[in-house]
């Protein structure tokens, strides 16, 4: 059974009264939810309780906060493992979670080629989730605006500087921060300068943090309408924020080739629709 420790900052000593797992998993330490603690390392301890209280305990042992938290007797350190799909391309933070199910494979006497088989033939994407899509104009769009945290975002930069040509970065907030934000958001703007010819901002606190070399925006609609009117064709765009009121799959939808690529992309279903459209209407 899987427990998502950051949904719940401080009860994993109650979860895991509920709960006796016989196999952890623990890949990373990072800012995601930093406004409901005080610090990374208090994150670290409240995850490495489920991963010290399992039987066997699956570890990024490269992740020093992992590495360092992490006291159970039976650890499997994992082997990053990059695999390859004939229909998407992953950024390389994959090869992360890769070696995780390869090394629970292991545990379950899976044939690692088997494994590896099985692992091309059955995973998918979820909705705007790095997802490629066709873009108008010839342009390639990088959809992973289901959500957005340091390390990830980071890592999306890194993968849109692999594209050759023109490349655009739209970047919204990243949220549940706290008094990170500020520096959170400036090494991010950082990294855009270096892998984007030009940013665009979505959100209040990019707003305040991303720098001058950025084209800033509070919604999601005018920064749609200037990307449409800057693309000029064949550009790399990566699109990639937070949700609740940050919503950059509404943007995704404006650049988009193919209407029936509409089923790709995240926050669709009715409840989410009917909420983004009275987002926008109180703050149009």
């Amino acid at each position: 059974m899987g427990i998502d420790s950051a949904s719940w900052p401080h009860n994993m000593d109650y979860l895991l009264s509920v709960v006796k797992p016989n196999i952890s998993i623990f890949l990373n330490v990072s800012p995601v939810h930093l406004l409901s603690f005080d610090s990374l390392d208090q994150i670290a301890s409240q995850k490495a309780k489920l991963a010290n209280q399992s039987q066997i305990a699956i570890i990024n042992s490269q992740d020093k906060l992992v590495k360092k938290y992490t006291q159970n007797k039976n650890i499997v350190n994992l082997t990053p493992t990059k695999i390859k799909f004939d229909n998407f391309y992953l950024p390389d933070i994959y090869q992360i979670s890769f070696g995780a199910a390869l090394s629970l494979a292991q545990i379950f006497n899976i044939n690692y080629q088997q494994a590896i088989k099985n692992i091309q033939t059955n995973f998918t994407l979820p909705p705007s989730r790095s997802s490629i899509l066709e873009g108008i104009k010839d342009t390639t769009i990088i959809d992973s605006s289901y959500n957005s945290s340091p390390i990830a975002c980071s890592e999306l930069l890194k993968f849109l500087n692999s594209f050759k040509g023109k490349k655009i970065a739209v970047l919204g907030d990243m949220r549940e921060l706290g008094t990170c934000s500020e520096k959170e958001h400036q090494k991010i703007y950082e990294l855009a300068t270096k892998s984007a010819d030009l940013i665009i901002s979505v959100g209040p606190e990019t707003q305040k943090y991303f720098g001058k070399k950025t084209q800033k925006f509070l919604n999601w609609w005018t920064a749609a309408e200037f990307l449409k009117e800057t693309i000029q064709g064949n550009e790399t765009i990566l699109v990639k924020g937070s949700q609740n009121t940050i919503f950059l799959e509404e943007l995704v939808k404006t650049i988009l080739k193919n209407p029936s690529d509409l089923s790709k992309l995240c926050r669709q279903s009715p409840y989410w629709l009917k909420t983004k459209s009275n987002y926008r209407q109180k703050n149009s």
